[in-house]
C-alpha cells in the first residue's frame, strides 16, 4: 500500500494504531481488492477499505456514527494497520514455499480412477478437488487414511441446494474417522457438480471447516478442507463409478417432470390423494431457563426427530425421499400431512421464512450477522407463544426439563391460570430488640411475554403445565416481576411508619396472586395502626355547596386539614391526602380557615355534585347531609312529542314538550349547543339535558340547519329527503314520542322493504342478473320514487352498469317518455355503448363523439334517443349546447371523477336538468370524507349542508368518532354499496390473496438512496440556516426528493435516466423474475402495474425474456381503440402473459379476468387505487384465486409507508391514503429524515 497515514489526523491514527495492537480487529478478510474486517470498539463495527491496484486508498466505510458524518475514525485506520501487518506476512513468505507449491500444482490429477472412466458422469471430483488448492503431501495422507480404512463412508444421498427453481445437485457424503476409544467422528462432504460446496470434520482436535465462495456479501470462502475430508473425497470416487449419480437436471425441471409423472401414474393407474400415505409431525418441547423451545418429530408410523429444521422444510417443499434412521426411508412427494401436522408444518415455515428475512436484512446492512439459520429448536417468544399455544392447547405433547439426575422426560400440559406468587413476612428489630418494621420476601413465577397474552410454566414432577394468562390479570403483579432478579426472587423492608401503606394498599393487591406467611403475627400487628375511615358533611348555603372532611381511627377522630404531631404516628397520612384529592374534584375551593371545601358558587360544579359527587363519596365514606342540601335535585326532561307530515313535496315538522315552554326549551336547546350538561330552572333546581331526547333534538336541529329559536317556533316545512334520517333519529329514543301521517310512513317503510318491492326487472334480464343485482335495481327505482337520487357504490366488477341499463330498459317498457343521459371517462363511452346493444337492444342508444360540430347536432335532437353517451372532458366542452335539455335520467359512471367538487366537470354536470340523478362508483370514498360531498352535492342537493359545513363537520370526526354513526345514518338510505368478499353477496367469486413482498436493495442503489437522502438533509438543513426556506420551498425539495428514491427503489436506471435496465442492479427486477418464473410455469397470466409511464417499456421488455413471449403495454397514451384491442387479445385463447399498466389510466373501466395474479410494482400509498386497479382481475367472470404481490423495497420509505397503512387500514384514507405525498412534507425535520433514511 502507498503513504495511507496521510488520510488520517494523529490523535485517529494513534487511536486505530491502539485498537490493532490490542487484538480489536476481528475476522480480518478480503476479496478482490476489497478488504473487512469488524472492529471491536463500544461495540462491534463493520469497516470497509478499497485498495487500488496501484496500492492507494479508493474508498472507505464504516458503520460508526462518526463516520457517517463523512469523517475518517479510528475503526478504519485500525483495518489499514491490520491490512498492512497482513501483507507484509505474505511477501516475506519463502522461495521454497512458493516452489513447493509450484510441485504441489504440476499433478493436478488426483482421482485417477475416475479420470480413466470413458461413460458419461456428472459430477467432476477432480474439478472440485483442484479448485480447493490443497497440496501434495494433503492427498497422499488423504488416501493413505482411506487404504487403511480410518476413514468409512457410511451413506451417500443426492438432494438440492435450497428451494429455488435453478438449485444446483447436492452429492452429499457421510463418514466417519475411526479410533480406538470410540465409533468415530463425522466427516461430512457437500459436492455440486465441479466443487466443494461445504466439508464438516468433528475429529477431536482437528478444524477442518470449509465452506464454497457465495455470492454479494458472501462473495468469499470459509476455511479449509482437511486430511479427513479429502479422504473420505477418496472413498466418493468408488462410489462415483459405480453408480454414476444425477445429472443436469436442476429443482425446477425435476419438479415439471414429477408433475407430469404423477398425472401419468394418475392416468393410468387412476391413484388418487387418499392412496398417500399421511405424515404425521408431533412437537417435542424443552425447558430452558427461563423459557421454552420446541423441536419436532416426523414420520408415518413410528416417529424420528428433525435435526434439522430449516433443510426439512427444503426436502418437503422438493418432494426429496429422506433416510430416518438405519432402514426407514420417507417419499415426501408421495405424502399427505395430517390435518393438524399441516398447521405444525405452517408454523415452522413461518418461523424459518422469518428468520431467513431477518438474515437476509441484516446482511443488507452488515458484511456480519450474528443470525443462523433454525437447525433443531426454535426458541419461543412473542407471537411464536401465542401460535404455539393455541396448536398444542388440547394436547400433551413430551417435554424434557433437566433435574439433579440429567435430563428427564416428561409431557407437557396447556392450562389458564395466574402466576403464583409467595410472600414471607418477618420481623424487623434492631440490636435492641426494638422493632423497626418488617423483611418481606417474595418468589414469582418467571413469566415469558406473548403478544396476546403472558405465559408461565409451573413444574409438577411428571410433568410441565404451560399456563397462559391476560396481560390485565397480573398486571399488579409487573412491578414486582420487572424488579425481581434471573431467579424470581426480591427481598425488601417496609419501616414501621409505612406499615398502613403497606397492610391496607398492597397487601390486599398481592393475596390476588398467592399466599402470604407471617403477615398475621402478633408481634406485628400490634403496631400497625387501625385502618383510616372516612365521613363527609356537606350543606348548603348562599348558592354554594360545602364539604368537611374527618378521619376516624378507632376510637380517635381528626380534621384532616389538621396536621399532626409525633403523637398522632398513627394517621395514614397518604390515605388522608388521597381522599382530600378527590374530594377536590367536587369541591375545588377552600375557605379561610383551611379546613371547609366548596363550590365557589360555581353553579357547573353544583350540579357535577348533584349528578355524580354524592355517588363519588359514598364510595370512599359515610356522607351526612343537612336538610338545606337534600332540598336541592335533578330533575328529568319532560316527555317530547314530534309531529312529522308530508305533502307537496315537503315534510312539515312540529315539536312539543309537557311541563316546559317554548322559551325553556329555548334556553335548554341552547345550553346544549354551548355544549353544557344541564339548564337550570328558575326555581333553582337542575334539568339533565344529557338525555337522549335532548340529545336527538340537538342532532335534529344540526341536522336540519336549523337554529334553536327556528326550531321552537312552531311548524317548520323541510326538504322531504331528511324524512328518513329523521325516522332513523327519533326510533333510537325511548323520550321522544312521534307521530307519524300516512304518506310519511309509507315512504319510511318503501325503503325498509326495498327487497319485497313491486319493481319487475325487465323480463329480458330475469334470467342474466344475479339477486343482488335484482335488489339493487329494485333500489333504484325506490330511490326514484321518492324523488331522491341515489349512489351504487358497489365493488368494482358487480355489475353496475347491468343495474342501470335494467332501469333504463324498465323506463321504456313502462312507458316513461324521456331521454337518459350518461357521462363517464372516455374509455368507457364505447364500453358502456356495447353494454347497451348487448343487454337491452330494444334501447336506441348513441354516443356523443366526433367533431364539435357533430356533437352539437346530435345534442340539438337528443330526444330521438333513449340513452345518449358522453364523457366528462366532451360535457365540458359541450355544456352551452345542453341548455333547455330536460332529461328523464342523469348518470355519472366512475363519478369519483367529480369528487372535487370545484373542477370544471363537478360543475358541469350540476348543470344538466334531469329528472333524477345517480352516481355509480366503486370507491365513492377515494382520498378523504370529504369526496362525499360533492357527489351527495350532485344526486340531493342540500343533504350534506354546504362544503364549508361539511368540512367544518369532517375536520372534527377525529376529536368525535361518534359522529361517523351520525353520518352513515344520514347518507345509508341514499347509497348502496355491496362487496365482492362477502359471500352473501356473491357466493362464486374466488378468493383474493393479499402479500406483501419485500426487494433488497442492490449495492448500487442503497449507495443512490443514502446520496440522494443525504443531499435532502444538506440542502434543507442549510437553508434553514441561512433563514433562505420557505414551506413552499421544503416542500419542492422532499417531493422531489420522493420522487427521486421511489425511482432508484424501481432500479437505478430510472433515476439515472439510462435506457440500461440490467436486472441484477434492482431487487424489484429480481423479485418480479422469481414470481413470474412460477407464474409462466403454470401458464397463468398477470398484471403489473406501474405509477411511472417511463418504465412500462422496460419492464415488459425484461418480462419478455421471463416469459419468451410478447405482452402489452397500456397507459395513459394509449389510444381507446388500442385500449379496447388488448383487452380483446389478453381476454382470448392465445396464451397472452402479462400486461404492464399505469395505476391511474388502467385503473377503472378495464375486465381482464383472463389474469388471475396482479403485482403493484411501486406503490401509489392509496389503497382505494390501488384496490380499484386489483379488481381489473378480481372481478365477476373470474375463475381463479386471485394472488396479489405488493413490492416493497426493505428498509426504505416504502416499507415505512407500508406499515402505516397496515396498522392504519381503518382510517388509510383519511391520514394518508391521498395518492400524493404531501402530507410527509408536514413533518418535522427529524420525523422527515427518520422516515426516508434506509434503516
Amino acid at each position: 500500500m502507498t503513504d495511507w497515514k496521510k488520510y488520517f489526523n494523529s490523535t485517529i491514527l494513534s487511536r486505530g494504531r491502539q485498537y490493532y495492537h490490542e487484538g480489536r480487529v476481528k475476522r480480518l478478510t478480503h476479496r478482490d481488492h476489497e478488504w473487512f474486517a469488524a472492529v471491536k470498539g463500544s461495540r462491534s463495527y463493520n469497516v470497509i477499505a478499497r485498495i487500488g491496484e496501484d496500492g492507494d486508498i479508493e474508498d472507505m466505510e464504516c458503520s460508526c456514527l462518526y463516520a457517517y458524518n463523512g469523517q475518517n475514525c479510528k475503526h478504519m485506520a485500525a483495518l489499514l494497520y491490520a491490512v498492512e501487518a497482513d501483507q507484509k506476512e505474505n511477501d516475506v513468505q519463502t522461495e521454497l514455499e512458493l516452489a513447493q507449491q509450484r510441485m504441489d500444482k504440476e499433478d493436478k490429477v488426483i482421482f485417477k480412477k475416475l479420470a480413466a472412466q470413458t461413460e458419461y458422469n456428472y459430477f467432476d471430483l477432480n474439478m472440485a478437488a483442484q479448485k480447493l488448492e490443497l497440496s501434495r503431501s494433503i492427498w497422499e495422507k488423504a488416501k493413505r487414511l482411506a487404504e487403511q480404512k480410518q476413514i468409512v463412508l457410511d451413506d451417500i444421498q443426492t438432494g438440492y441446494l435450497g428451494w429455488y427453481g435453478d438449485s444446483k445437485l447436492i452429492l452429499h457424503a457421510e463418514g466417519r474417522y475411526l479410533t480406538k476409544e470410540n465409533d468415530g467422528y463425522a466427516v461430512q462432504v457437500l459436492c455440486s457438480k465441479d466443487r466443494v460446496e461445504q466439508a464438516l470434520c468433528y475429529v477431536r482436535g482437528c478444524r477442518g471447516s470449509y465452506t464454497a465462495p457465495g455470492e454479494g456479501y458472501r462473495a468469499y470462502s470459509y476455511g479449509n478442507v482437511c486430511v479427513h475430508e479429502a479422504a473420505l473425497m477418496y472413498l466418493m470416487e468408488d462410489y462415483l463409478i459405480a453408480y454414476r449419480p444425477g445429472d443436469a437436471t436442476d429443482l425446477r425441471g425435476k419438479q415439471i417432470l414429477g408433475v407430469y409423472q404423477q398425472r401419468y401414474v394418475k392416468n393410468s393407474s387412476n391413484t388418487s390423494v387418499s392412496d398417500k400415505q399421511t405424515l404425521y409431525l408431533e412437537p417435542r418441547f424443552e425447558c430452558l431457563s427461563g423459557g421454552l423451545a420446541v423441536s419436532f418429530k416426523v414420520g408415518t408410523g413410528k416417529m424420528y426427530v428433525i435435526k434439522d429444521l430449516t433443510e426439512f422444510v427444503g426436502q418437503m417443499e422438493r418432494g426429496d425421499t429422506v433416510a430416518f434412521g438405519k432402514t426407514t426411508r420417507i417419499n415426501f412427494a408421495g405424502c399427505r400431512l395430517e390435518e393438524t401436522s399441516e398447521k405444525y408444518y405452517a408454523f415452522i415455515k413461518r418461523q424459518i421464512k422469518e428468520q431467513q428475512q431477518r438474515m437476509r436484512r441484516n446482511r443488507t446492512r452488515s458484511y456480519y450477522s450474528m443470525e443462523e439459520e433454525i437447525k433443531g429448536n426454535i426458541d419461543l417468544s412473542g407471537t411464536d407463544l401465542d401460535q404455539i399455544y393455541s396448536l398444542i392447547r388440547d394436547r400433551k405433547p413430551e417435554c424434557f426439563k433437566w433435574t439433579s439426575q440429567g435430563r428427564k422426560k416428561v409431557y407437557l400440559e396447556c392450562a389458564d391460570g395466574v402466576p403464583k406468587m409467595t410472600m414471607t413476612v418477618s420481623r424487623l428489630a434492631d440490636a435492641g430488640n426494638q422493632f423497626d418494621g418488617i423483611h418481606v420476601s417474595c418468589k414469582i413465577n418467571e413469566v415469558m411475554e406473548g403478544t396476546e397474552a403472558v405465559y408461565f410454566l409451573e413444574d409438577h414432577r411428571e410433568k410441565i403445565v404451560l399456563c397462559r394468562t391476560e396481560r390485565e390479570a397480573i398486571e399488579g403483579l409487573l412491578p414486582l416481576y420487572n424488579m425481581s432478579n434471573d431467579s424470581g426472587e426480591i427481598q425488601f423492608n417496609i419501616g414501621r411508619k409505612h406499615l398502613a401503606d403497606f397492610y391496607y394498599r398492597f397487601l390486599p393487591e398481592f393475596k390476588k396472586y398467592g399466599s402470604v406467611k407471617g403477615a398475621e403475627s402478633r408481634d406485628i400487628l400490634k403496631y400497625l395502626p387501625p385502618e383510616a375511615k372516612f365521613a363527609f358533611y356537606l350543606d348548603a348555603e348562599e348558592e354554594n355547596l360545602i364539604c368537611e372532611i374527618k378521619a376516624v381511627y378507632g376510637e380517635n377522630t381528626v380534621d384532616v386539614t389538621c396536621r399532626g404531631g409525633s403523637a398522632e404516628d398513627f394517621r395514614d397520612l397518604f390515605k388522608e391526602h388521597e381522599i382530600i384529592d378527590q374530594v377536590m374534584q367536587y369541591f375545588p375551593e377552600v375557605d379561610e380557615s383551611g379546613s371547609v371545601f366548596h363550590c365557589g358558587r360555581e353553579e357547573a360544579l353544583i350540579y357535577q355534585v348533584l349528578d355524580q359527587g354524592i355517588e363519588a363519596l359514598m364510595t370512599l365514606g359515610e356522607v351526612n347531609s343537612t336538610d338545606r342540601f337534600k332540598r336541592l335535585s335533578i330533575r328529568r326532561m319532560p316527555k317530547v312529542s314530534v309531529g312529522v307530515s308530508m305533502e307537496s313535496g315537503l315534510m312539515d315538522l312540529s315539536i312539543t314538550l309537557d311541563d316546559m315552554t317554548n322559551e325553556e326549551l329555548l334556553e335548554v336547546l341552547n345550553s346544549y349547543r354551548r355544549k353544557k350538561k344541564y339548564f337550570r330552572l328558575k326555581n333553582g333546581d337542575f334539568v339533565n339535558i344529557e338525555e337522549d331526547s335532548v340529545e336527538i333534538l340537538g342532532q335534529m336541529m344540526d341536522a336540519l340547519h336549523l337554529s334553536p329559536k327556528e326550531f321552537v317556533q312552531g311548524k317548520m316545512q323541510l326538504p322531504v329527503y331528511r324524512a328518513l334520517y329523521l325516522d332513523k333519529m327519533l326510533e333510537q329514543s325511548s323520550g321522544i314520542y312521534l307521530k307519524r301521517d300516512s304518506h310519511f310512513r309509507k315512504l319510511v317503510k318503501d325503503f325498509k322493504t326495498v327487497t319485497d318491492s313491486d319493481y319487475e326487472v325487465p323480463e329480458t334480464l330475469q334470467d342474466t342478473m344475479r339477486q343482488y343485482q335484482t335488489e339493487g335495481y329494485k333500489w333504484l327505482r325506490t330511490v326514484e320514487s321518492g324523488g331522491f337520487g341515489g349512489i351504487l357504490a358497489d365493488d368494482m366488477g358487480l355489475g353496475k352498469t347491468l343495474q342501470m341499463i335494467a332501469v333504463f330498459l324498465a323506463w321504456k317498457r313502462e312507458g316513461q317518455k324521456g331521454t337518459s343521459l350518461v357521462v363517464c371517462p372516455a374509455s368507457l363511452v364505447y364500453n358502456w355503448k356495447e353494454e347497451l346493444a348487448r343487454f337491452a337492444p330494444a334501447l336506441n342508444a348513441e354516443t356523443l363523439t366526433g367533431t364539435q360540430k357533430e356533437r352539437k347536432e346530435k345534442i340539438s335532437r337528443y330526444q330521438e334517443w333513449d340513452v345518449l353517451i358522453t364523457s366528462y372532458d366532451l360535457l365540458k366542452r359541450d355544456i352551452h349546447e345542453y341548455e333547455g335539455c330536460q332529461f328523464r335520467g342523469q348518470v355519472l359512471d366512475e363519478a369519483q371523477y367529480i369528487k372535487n367538487h370545484t373542477t370544471a366537470a363537478a360543475k358541469a354536470v350540476k348543470l344538466i336538468h334531469s329528472q333524477v340523478r345517480y352516481a355509480l362508483t366503486g370507491t365513492p370514498i377515494e382520498n378523504d370524507l370529504t369526496n362525499l360531498w360533492s357527489l351527495f352535492d350532485f344526486i340531493d342537493h342540500g343533504l350534506l349542508g354546504t362544503s364549508k359545513e361539511f368540512h367544518e363537520f369532517t375536520k372534527g370526526l377525529e376529536e368525535n368518532p361518534q359522529e361517523y354513526a351520525k353520518l352513515k345514518s344520514m347518507i345509508t338510505p341514499f347509497m348502496l354499496r355491496r362487496v365482492k368478499t362477502d359471500k352473501t353477496v356473491i357466493a362464486d367469486l374466488p378468493e383474493k390473496v393479499e402479500m406483501t413482498d419485500f426487494a433488497q436493495l442492490t449495492r448500487k442503489q442503497t449507495i443512490l438512496y443514502r446520496k440522494v437522502v443525504s443531499d435532502m438533509e444538506q440542502k434543507v438543513r442549510q437553508m434553514e440556516a441561512e433563514h433562505s426556506i420557505s414551506q413552499f420551498a421544503k416542500k419542492g425539495i422532499v417531493l422531489t426528493a420522493i420522487m427521486k428514491l421511489k425511482q432508484i427503489c424501481n432500479h437505478p436506471d430510472q433515476y439515472l435516466g439510462q435506457d440500461v435496465y440490467t436486472p441484477s442492479e434492482s431487487g424489484k427486477f429480481q423479485l418480479l423474475k422469481e414470481i413470474c418464473e412460477t407464474i409462466y410455469e403454470k401458464r397463468e397470466r398477470v398484471l403489473v402495474f406501474t405509477q411511472f409511464k417511463e418504465i412500462a417499456d422496460d419492464l415488459a421488455a425484461y418480462l419478455e425474456t421471463v416469459f419468451h413471449a410478447k405482452g402489452y403495454v397500456l397507459h395513459g397514451g394509449t389510444p381507446v381503440a388500442k385500449r379496447t384491442e388488448i383487452v380483446d387479445a389478453f381476454q382470448g385463447e392465445a396464451y397472452v402473459p402479462f400486461i404492464v399498466l399505469s395505476v391511474k389510466a388502467a385503473g377503472t373501466g378495464l375486465n381482464l379476468t383472463k389474469a388471475n395474479h396482479v403485482i403493484h410494482f411501486d406503490r401509489w400509498w392509496n389503497p382505494a387505487v390501488e384496490n380499484q386497479a386489483t379488481d381489473r382481475a378480481f372481478r365477476i367472470g373470474q375463475k381463479k384465486d386471485v394472488i396479489v404481490h405488493k413490492f416493497v423495497s426493505q428498509g426504505t420509505i416504502e416499507e415505512k409507508i407500508d406499515a402505516m397503512l397496515e396498522s392504519k387500514k381503518e382510517l388509510a384514507e383519511n391520514v394518508i391514503g391521498s395518492g400524493s405525498e404531501k402530507w410527509i412534507t408536514e413533518l418535522s425535520n427529524e420525523e422527515l429524515f427518520s422516515l426516508l433514511r434506509l434503516e
